[in-house]
């Protein structure tokens, strides 16, 4: 539809390589179509924020011009050990990945279990691929007191959908993010738990 009528599409594939089945990876929109970009990032599936390395494939080498004078005009270079770096994890970005789901495969029954204790405060459903759910808040209280309430009175910070607020499209009011994919959330959730059972 978008080569139809002229138009870029974008695809923001930053999880790419964390789904649950890895039958069901969608391929790069940069590899169906020359009106494609795609952009990826060592921060979010392998794991490595602190590198600040990132890319966008592109076959429409005006655009990608463009892209590349707006990058130089922004920005003086990448760090030389965070390249490095990069290059290296991009190499073993196999096992990386491997490593990674399994650990979001082992946190997902912790979550599951986490929710099930609490199903008339919270509506939950584990993604399908990523790191990062999207949980709906049912309290009265409306999710930003929620959030509020529980960094200030228990230390768990999760992120209310206002914090993703955009012009172009209406932002849910009752959905938070909270994070699957790091190792041994338990110390978080049993805070969290504490919490819910002293407030609820």
């Amino acid at each position: 539809m978008c080569d139809e009528r002229d138009i870029h599409l974008f695809g923001d594939e930053v999880y790419r390589g964390l789904e649950r089945d890895t039958r069901r990876t969608l391929p790069n929109a940069a590899d169906l179509s020359p009106r494609a970009l795609s952009l990826n990032v060592t921060s979010k599936s392998l794991g490595l924020p602190g590198l600040r390395v990132g890319w966008i494939t592109c076959r429409d080498a005006a655009l990608r011009s463009r892209l590349e004078r707006a990058k130089h005009y922004t920005t003086i270079c990448n760090a030389g050990p965070s390249e490095v770096l990069a290059r290296i994890a991009l190499k073993s970005r196999t096992i990386i990945l491997e490593r990674n789901r399994a650990l979001i495969a082992a946190n997902l029954p912790v979550f599951d279990a986490f929710f099930a204790w609490f199903p008339e405060h919270f509506d939950w459903q584990a993604p399908d691929g990523g790191c990062v759910a999207y949980p709906r808040h049912l309290g009265a209280e409306g999710v930003e007191t929620f959030c509020t309430r529980l960094v200030e009175e228990a230390g768990v910070l999760l992120l209310p959908a206002s914090i993703y607020h955009s012009d172009l499209t209406p932002t849910p009011v009752d959905r938070f993010r909270i994070g699957i994919g790091r190792a041994h959330p338990e110390r978080g959730l049993d805070a969290f738990t504490s919490w819910m059972r002293d407030h609820r």
